[in-house]
């Protein structure tokens, strides 16, 4: 029987404020952008917020660690959330990683 339920991302609140965001999807349900990524998520994120992230892609030995701002979130309670997020910092061997994912996508 298929499931209706979408992977989503969890953002998770900090003790300084900030959101660290725990991406726990199939490679399926993000995006992979040149310079960040989009996914779904149950709650919004405010715009311009600073999040921290770890992206564990299959096939990837190492999770890809970056820091990135929401640029969009569009969606509405009901159905989730649609969260594009712009990558400020990639050490060298994740931007490689990256690259790699960009050009599966």
């Amino acid at each position: 029987m298929p499931s209706d339920k979408r992977d989503t991302a969890e953002p998770l609140r900090g003790g300084n404020g900030a959101a660290n965001l725990a991406l726990i999807l199939s490679q399926s349900h993000l995006v992979f952008r040149p310079h960040g990524l989009e996914f779904h998520s149950r709650d919004p994120l405010p715009l311009w917020s600073e999040v921290q992230v770890d992206v564990h892609p299959p096939g990837i030995p190492q999770p890809v660690r970056g820091n990135g701002v929401v640029v969009d979130c569009a969606g509405n309670p009901d159905l989730g959330y649609t969260i594009a997020l712009f990558l400020l910092d990639l050490p060298a061997t994740a931007r490689q990683y990256w690259d790699r994912l960009v050009q599966a996508a």
